[in-house]
C-alpha cells in the first residue's frame, strides 16, 4: 500500500513538473522587440534587415506562424509591424489587409506598437495614439527603419541615418518604399529626391550664413577681450 502510494506520489510530482516545463514558456513575458514580417518582399526585408542591424534585442518571426501566436500577446517591449501600406489598408501574406481588421491584431499586444508602414496613421482611426505610433504619407525602407530604431534606444541610428541619407542620394542604395503601387513609388521617389535636392540648398544656405556669423562673431569677441583688458588695466 505505502508502495503504491509512493509511486503516486513521484507521478504526481513528475507530472507537475512536466506541465510546468511546457505552460512556463507560454506565460512568460517576452522582454524583446518582436519584429512582424507581414510580407516577403524586398521592401518589406530590407526594413527588417536594417532593423535588426540598428534595434537593439529584436526577435525577427512572420505573421500569423506559430512562433508568432506564441510570442505577440506576451511582448512587453515593442511590436514592430512590418509590410506596404496604402490608405485603404496594408499588406498581409500578398493580400490587402483593411486597416479596421488590422486593428484587431494590435489590440492583441500589451505593449505599445510601431506600425512601419506606408500610411499607417490610417489606423488612429481605430487605435488610440497611445497605443501604437504610426507614419503619415510614404516611409522609405531604410530610413523609416533607422527611424524606428533611434526610437527604441539605438543612438548610433543618428549616424546610420545620415550615411544611408547620403547612399540614398548618391544611387548607391536603390530608394524603397513601403507603398502598394508602382504609380506610388514613382512619385514617392522623384518627391524624396527633390527633398533631398532642397535639404542640401538649404543646409548650403545655412552654413554660408553661420560662417558670416562666426566671422562677425570673432570680431566681436576681440574687440570684447581689448575691452575688459583696458578695464582691469591689462591684465
Amino acid at each position: 500500500m505505502n508502495y503504491k502510494k509512493r509511486n503516486l506520489s513521484c507521478s504526481l510530482i513528475i507530472s507537475i513538473f512536466v506541465a510546468s516545463c511546457i505552460i512556463l514558456p507560454f506565460s512568460v513575458p517576452v522582454v524583446s522587440n518582436v519584429i512582424v514580417r507581414m510580407n516577403d518582399d524586398n521592401a518589406t526585408n530590407q526594413a527588417i534587415a536594417t532593423l535588426v542591424d540598428n534595434a537593439p534585442n529584436s526577435i525577427v518571426v512572420d505573421y500569423r506562424s506559430p512562433m508568432y501566436s506564441i510570442l505577440i500577446s506576451r511582448v512587453i517591449r515593442a511590436a514592430i509591424w512590418v509590410s506596404h501600406g496604402s490608405e485603404q489598408g496594408i499588406l498581409a501574406d500578398n493580400a490587402l489587409m483593411l486597416w479596421g481588421e488590422f486593428a484587431k491584431d494590435i489590440a492583441i499586444t500589451p505593449s505599445k506598437d510601431i506600425v512601419l508602414a506606408c500610411n499607417s496613421k490610417q489606423l488612429e482611426s481605430y487605435v488610440s495614439p497611445q497605443e501604437a505610433l504610426l507614419f503619415d504619407g510614404s516611409v522609405e525602407s531604410n530610413l523609416g527603419a533607422l527611424l524606428v530604431s533611434l526610437i527604441l534606444g539605438g543612438v548610433h541610428s543618428l549616424n546610420a541615418i545620415a550615411s544611408k541619407l547620403i547612399s540614398l542620394a548618391t544611387g548607391q542604395t536603390p530608394l524603397m518604399f513601403l507603398e502598394l503601387t508602382t504609380l506610388e513609388f514613382a512619385w514617392d521617389t522623384i518627391n524624396f529626391m527633390i527633398g533631398l535636392m532642397l535639404a542640401g540648398a538649404g543646409l548650403y544656405i545655412t552654413q554660408g550664413v553661420v560662417n558670416a556669423i562666426y566671422g562677425m562673431g570673432t570680431l566681436l569677441f576681440i574687440d570684447t577681450a581689448l575691452l575688459a583688458r583696458a578695464v582691469m588695466g591689462g591684465y
